[in-house]
């Protein structure tokens, strides 16, 4: 096939060719989520105004460094104010704010146990 091309001009192809292979195997722009490592936290129940006329709650892991985040996927069994856990958890860099939530930033919840 490329017997017929002088071989600066199969050099150039072959160059072109692998540059089209590596940027179709670039990266994505997305962030990687932020593992972290199990910490100790209390689950409570906040607060919050929904509107005019209402409040609702959120659920909230306090750190035991005084920081707060809101636990959109709380498993049921964890539903419970005060109550001790280990958990880990990715940091999504978003916050429910207004009349949505707490403020706080949202973390996904990947793995949780009674302390």
């Amino acid at each position: 096939m490329f017997e017929a091309y002088p071989i600066h001009t199969m050099k150039y192809i072959l160059t072109a060719m692998t540059a089209i292979l590596l940027l179709s195997c670039s990266k994505s722009n997305e962030v990687p989520l932020q593992v972290t490592e199990e910490k100790t936290a209390s689950i409570q129940t906040w607060r919050y105004a929904c509107g005019p006329a209402c409040d609702a709650a959120a659920w909230v892991l306090v750190l035991t460094d005084g920081s707060s985040f809101e636990a959109a996927n709380l498993p049921e069994p964890f539903h419970s104010q005060n109550q001790d856990v280990l958990v880990r958890f990715n940091k999504t860099g978003k916050r429910n704010t207004g009349y949505s939530g707490t403020g706080l930033e949202l973390v996904t919840i990947l793995g949780i146990r009674k302390k």
